[in-house]
């Protein structure tokens, strides 16, 4: 029976970092932006980058039925999604679990049908300031809900 599992797993770790100096806007006399003097050098996990990823996914295949069943689960870290310009924080992704699960069957020689559900969960997207390490309010917060697909498909 455990011959028609399979199991897989992989954690990313990552430490990204980005440092620049950031400096205010003027405005001259002809209405035209020009920099203005230096306001502090900032540093801060690169744009869109997770300090860690998690992905697991279980097969159970079963040859003779033309039947496969797949569950999978995503965890990432969190993410600066919008950084942030002239002293404001920066927003980032607080990190959340992202379920699915697929079945498919083949039907005869050429057609196969499948289901995938796709964030089983309806976990929160929730997006946070965060400033000099510190977590501040939330920038928003949303579940986008869990979507169904039904699959049929010919094969030549």
């Amino acid at each position: 029976f455990l011959r028609n599992f399979e199991f897989r797993a992989n954690l990313t770790l990552v430490r990204s970092n980005s440092t620049y100096d950031q400096y205010g806007i003027t405005i001259n006399d002809d209405g035209e932006l020009e920099q203005g003097p230096f306001q502090a050098r900032v540093s801060r996990s690169m744009y869109g980058q997770a300090p860690y990823i998690l992905n697991n996914i279980v097969n159970f295949k079963l040859d003779s039925a033309g039947l496969m069943v797949t569950l999978s689960h995503n965890f990432q870290g969190p993410k600066l999604v919008i950084p942030g310009l002239f002293m404001m924080p920066d927003v980032y992704e607080y990190p959340r679990h992202i379920l699915d699960a697929k079945i498919s069957k083949t039907l005869g020689k050429y057609f196969s049908v499948s289901l995938t559900v796709r964030d089983i969960l309806r976990s929160s997207e929730r997006r946070t300031y965060r400033l000099d390490g510190k977590w501040l309010n939330d920038y928003d917060r949303y579940t986008y809900g869990t979507i169904y697909l039904l699959t049929v498909s010919y094969k030549l």
